[in-house]
């Protein structure tokens, strides 16, 4: 039982691939060619004519994007009447208007198409792998979590101390339920073995579930202060989102797991009741067992959006910076 911890995203190539294609050479690939002077003579201002032209860039980007998105989501089994694959549509093409902005910015700059490329390939490098493994690092240093292998060890030192710990529990176990006899171990029904099981099990499970905090509390921290540095990186904003999408976010761990724990509570109360009246299952029993969910429902979390919140954020910031690269070409 471990909830899920920060990690880095697997980011598609195609769109970004396309996102630098349609847009590294904008403005370069026109200085080069020659046809940038001549556009300036035309009777129409430049930069409505050079807007023109990213529009229709980034729709046929948008274009693409969507004709990629949507039928994969169907094949997947996704209504495409259904809010999450539309919200998983858009947060693509957000996510592409990320890198054509970039690569806008980085085309604005004034330098060679060669240049602008690797700038663009230096970038997407930067943000989808040498940050996201950056924000592992330094979330790992401010917030560390024992090591696997303590973990298991400690988990086998348990069980010597819980043999220890047997007669004691069953000594209270005896003391809060005078009805029931202590018998020897040649005396003993297979009752008497099944009770004190199970009257030792709620200690076992109280206890192993106080060694699991101290391991799953400084994950959970570590996870938390990973998605704090979320807006360092557009993959890491796609990864947030998609995992509250698809409902295995921190959060959607937590409420399944208290979901699964009442589950496991109720089935347990149910056979323990007619263990302790010492009644055999009947008819009626079966009828009710029936009626027992075959599965665990995921509960219900609030969608999040401070994934796509966070990528808005970038694609502002990056817009941003664009513009005042164009100003400042257009200045020189």
């Amino acid at each position: 039982r471990e909830p899920p911890r920060k990690c880095t995203p697997g980011v598609g190539v195609a769109g970004v691939g396309v996102a630098r294609a349609l847009s590294f050479n904008l403005v370069s690939g026109e200085r080069e060619q020659g046809t940038l002077a001549l556009q300036r003579a035309q009777p129409v201002a430049t930069g409505r004519l050079f807007l023109m032209k990213t529009l229709a860039r980034f729709s046929l980007l948008a274009a693409l994007t969507l004709l990629v998105t949507l039928p994969i989501l169907a094949w997947s089994g996704i209504s495409l009447t259904n809010a999450a694959a539309w919200q998983t549509a858009g947060l693509a093409v957000l996510y592409s208007l990320f890198w054509f902005l970039l690569a806008l910015g980085v085309n604005l700059r004034g330098g060679s198409s060669a240049q602008n490329a690797l700038l663009c390939v230096g970038a997407w490098l930067l943000f989808t792998l040498v940050v996201p493994a950056l924000v592992n690092m330094v979330s790992e240093k401010a917030h560390p979590v024992p090591s696997r292998a303590s973990y298991l060890n400690e988990m086998r030192d348990a069980d010597a101390y819980l043999e220890t710990q047997k007669k004691t529990v069953l000594d209270v176990f005896y003391q809060k339920h005078p009805n029931y006899t202590r018998k020897s171990e040649a005396e003993k029904e297979w009752q008497d073995w099944y009770r004190e099981d199970f009257a030792v099990m709620a200690f076992d499970k109280n206890f192993r579930d106080s060694l699991e905090q101290r391991y799953i509390a400084p994950a959970e921290s570590q996870s938390a202060f990973a998605e704090n540095l979320t807006l360092f990186s557009p993959a890491l904003s796609v990864h947030r989102q998609m995992t509250a999408l698809a409902g295995t976010s921190q959060q959607a761990y937590k409420a399944s797991e208290k979901s699964l724990d009442a589950s496991q509570k109720n089935w347990a109360s149910f056979f323990l009741k007619k263990f302790e009246a010492n009644e055999t299952l009947t008819t009626a029993d079966y009828d009710v067992i029936l009626k027992f969910p075959d599965k665990v429902m995921a509960a219900n979390v609030s969608s999040s959006s401070k994934g796509a919140f966070w990528l808005a954020v970038q694609c502002l910031l990056v817009g941003l910076w664009a513009w005042w690269s164009g100003r400042r070409l257009h200045r020189a």
